[in-house]
């Protein structure tokens, strides 16, 4: 149990209000890039490590923006093209956002999110949050262990080679927009993907057989964003977890909507083909 309460509490502060939760943008990743067994599983994830800078919300708004629109910052690579699988203008996230724009045609996430914010009488911001998280043990469950082992394995295939590039690609940008050396905004950089590395590894090893207690945990963790009561929260968790019930066959089609994508771009066609 208190393995799953440090995981939810780093979640909490690593991966606040983002799209699709870790378990779901690894298995997109997974999918597209027909592997489980690389880095990109893991740099699926990563985008969202924009929330390790929260303390200083300027710098996490434009981390948020370069890894979510400027994602071929990153030198071609498989974890570059897992890291693009993330992105909110044809990744997973503009597919977890379509909500928002109201010319967008409704897809299995936006019409999920409607169905879960109607029957419990919540915002459709609340129903995203809440349909990530239920979303994620849903996955997880019908997958099996498979999925959280593969999270896990590819945070410790992350080197290096890996780290500099996230380095190359962002620290000018955020060293220029923070006014930060090159080398303070370097250190950032390397310390917020370590810190999402370790959240992710204990999170892959969470989802490979302990759902039953980060259940609990995950449910004292939207109700303590949203400042539900906590059998509010256990209540509406279970109505996410039994609408995402049927998720599997609809990531796969996502999956195969980002895998399109990346076989088209001449940066990412190699390592999606393989």
């Amino acid at each position: 149990m208190r393995s799953a309460i440090i995981v939810a509490a780093a979640l909490a502060s690593v991966n606040v209000a983002s799209a699709f939760g870790p378990g779901a943008h690894a298995y997109l990743a997974m999918k597209a890039l027909r592997t489980s067994d690389s880095v990109a599983i893991y740099a699926a994830a990563l985008p969202d490590m924009n929330g390790s800078f929260a303390a200083t919300p300027q710098a996490a708004s434009h981390v948020k923006h370069l890894t979510h629109y400027e994602y071929e910052r990153l030198a071609p690579s498989c974890f570059a093209a897992g890291f693009a699988t993330h992105n909110n203008e044809w990744g997973a996230d503009a597919i977890a956002h379509a909500y928002f724009v109201e010319a967008a045609p409704e897809n299995y996430v936006t019409a999920k999110i409607h169905e879960l914010s109607a029957r419990c009488g919540i915002t459709l911001h609340e129903a995203e949050d809440l349909f990530d998280a239920g979303l994620d043990i849903a996955l997880a469950s019908g997958v099996g262990p498979s999925l959280g082992r593969a999270l896990a394995d590819s945070t410790r295939r992350m080197g290096a080679a890996e780290e500099d590039a996230l380095v190359a690609a962002y620290a000018a940008p955020l060293a220029e927009e923070m006014g930060l050396t090159l080398e303070e905004a370097g250190q950032r950089i390397r310390w917020a993907e370590r810190c999402m590395r370790t959240v992710m590894q204990a999170y892959g090893n969470l989802l490979q057989g302990k759902l039953m207690l980060y259940r609990p945990v995950a449910a004292w963790m939207v109700g303590r964003a949203f400042h539900w009561k906590e059998n509010d929260a256990r209540t509406r968790l279970d109505t996410a977890i039994s609408l995402a019930s049927d998720c599997i066959p609809a990531l796969d089609l996502m999956a195969e909507e980002i895998r399109t994508r990346l076989l088209t771009d001449p940066v990412y066609a190699d390592c999606a083909a393989e």
